[in-house]
């Protein structure tokens, strides 16, 4: 017995928008909580402040300290790629 599936071409479409808007989302916090940091800003106040889950937010803060104190945008996807993987 064979399945066969139709390719949404719409659906693929919408998903790889809302991936993207995602990342992009990602990548703008880790540039926010550098710059909090920064600012010697503790991670629960960012967190806080952020709307964001503390632990997440301390995550982020460990690997931007791990990769110098102030992030660029390039090195924000390095960052990001690290807590898609996991890494901590």
């Amino acid at each position: 017995m064979s399945i066969l599936y139709e390719f949404d071409q719409e659906l693929h479409d919408r998903t790889l928008y809302q991936e993207g808007r995602e990342e992009g989302r990602e990548l703008y916090l880790i540039v926010l909580v550098s710059r909090m940091i920064q600012q010697k800003i503790p991670a629960e106040k960012i967190a806080a402040q952020l709307g964001e889950n503390v632990s997440k937010i301390k995550k982020i803060c460990s690997l931007i300290e791990e990769n110098g104190s102030m992030v660029k945008e390039c090195d924000a996807e390095i960052i990001y790629e690290k807590l898609q993987d996991g890494e901590m």
